[in-house]
């Protein structure tokens, strides 16, 4: 039973309809959501031209996310900043990188470990006074400006109607993996003036959710 965001690419299984590897769960499409994210913070901050990715090069999404996400900036005419953080000691030396005005925004990638860090995340964006966008709604409970992902709340609902059916005897290879399309937009309009950033209204039509 998994969550991944892409579960081919990812190597968990080579079909969805059919998972081969005694495997099933929920797919999303992670590299095309950050680069959609990308193009929404240069939409919000058009004038920046440099911008950091923080990512955990131990996701196995790694390698092709950053690929696309170089080739997003290319044809945005943006420099891409890659920030590597895999563990504790990288990611506090990544932060650290954030004061020293090296960009003008940050991407963070949707990985489990910057997840459980979006305390420290959020902190050190704040403190950089950076304009950000994060993967998952999560991020907002440390006070970020905006993100563009998955629903957590409908991932584990697909994930509870998984567990009913193997508790029921259900094999793995004969639930096809459930990709999810549905991905919200909130913006934290309190952060955005305390930032000095005016929301495009284009962005303010797009967002699912406003936190005033």
């Amino acid at each position: 039973m998994f969550t991944t965001g892409d579960a081919v690419a990812a190597g968990f299984v080579t079909n969805l309809a059919k998972p081969d590897r005694n495997g099933t769960g929920v797919s999303f499409l992670a590299a095309e959501l950050h680069e959609k994210s990308l193009e929404m913070l240069h939409e919000l901050i058009p004038r920046a031209r440099r911008i950091m990715y923080l990512v955990n090069p131990a996701n196995p999404l790694s390698p092709r996310d950053r690929v696309k996400m170089h080739a997003a900036a290319d044809a945005l005419g943006l420099e891409l900043i890659t920030i590597e953080a895999r563990n504790i000691d990288e990611l506090r030396a990544g932060l650290r990188r954030f004061q020293r005005g090296a960009a003008h925004g940050v991407v963070v990638q949707g990985d489990l470990f910057l997840l459980g860090r979006r305390a420290d995340i959020a902190r050190a964006v704040r403190a950089a006074r950076l304009p950000a966008i994060f993967p998952y709604g999560d991020y907002h409970e440390a006070g970020v400006l905006m993100s563009y992902g998955p629903s957590w709340k409908d991932v584990m609902r697909m994930v509870a109607g998984y567990v009913d059916k193997l508790l029921n005897r259900a094999q793995p290879r004969d639930l096809s993996i459930q990709q999810l399309f549905k991905y919200d937009l909130t913006i934290n309009l309190m952060i955005a003036r305390d930032l000095g950033v005016e929301v495009p209204n284009a962005l303010l039509l797009r967002a699912d959710e406003l936190i005033k």
